[in-house]
């Protein structure tokens, strides 16, 4: 298990405003931001942190950096608490981490954190998404569906609501490989 205080299960730290948009002849999002309000605990004062990005044609730009972390051998994967029990044995060659909150997971693989994240459920909908994804766009690493075509979401669907065929990011193309070589279909 992990013992970065960063990725403490059940605690105010998960909490995120996310504020998202979408170009609505594309479906692609292009403008993110998340607020994080409670990241930091000093005595009893808590500090907050802002994530944006843009991503909009050529113009691709996000603050802050992405953060500085130990270094890890050990790819992170963060998934669901309540992903598939078969989803879960499969990433037994990376560390992988079951927390509550698609926007925090988003959030955990913007700033290095984890170096992908899975949701293989409808559980999530496009306004838990677009700010993320808008983010992680800016970054160079697109929200694809976890299933079906596996292509980057789109927010122009007004008939699902929902991310039907799942989540998946990753910090790099090979990881994406990697990890989707791993996962049952």
């Amino acid at each position: 298990m992990l013992s970065w205080p960063a990725l403490t299960p059940e605690s105010l730290v998960l909490v995120a405003t996310l504020m998202g948009v979408y170009d609505t002849r594309t479906g692609l999002p292009v403008i993110g931001v998340i607020n994080q309000p409670f990241h930091a605990l000093a005595g009893t004062t808590w500090t907050g942190r802002c994530f944006w990005g843009v991503s909009h044609g050529e113009v691709n730009a996000y603050g802050p950096p992405i953060g500085q972390h130990p270094p890890r051998s050990v790819p992170v994967v963060m998934h669901s608490k309540r992903e598939r029990s078969d989803i879960i044995a499969s990433l037994q060659a990376f560390q992988s981490f079951g927390v509550p909150g698609a926007g925090y997971k988003q959030l955990c693989v913007i700033d290095g954190l984890a170096d992908a994240f899975i949701l293989s459920a409808a559980s999530t909908y496009k306004w838990d998404t677009c700010a993320g994804h808008a983010i992680l766009r800016a970054q160079g690493r697109p929200l694809c569906a976890y299933a079906g075509d596996r292509g980057e979401l789109r927010y122009d669907d007004t008939e699902h609501r929902s991310n039907k065929e799942g989540l998946f990011v990753a910090r790099t193309t090979e990881l994406a490989s990697l990890i989707r070589a791993t996962l049952p279909s």
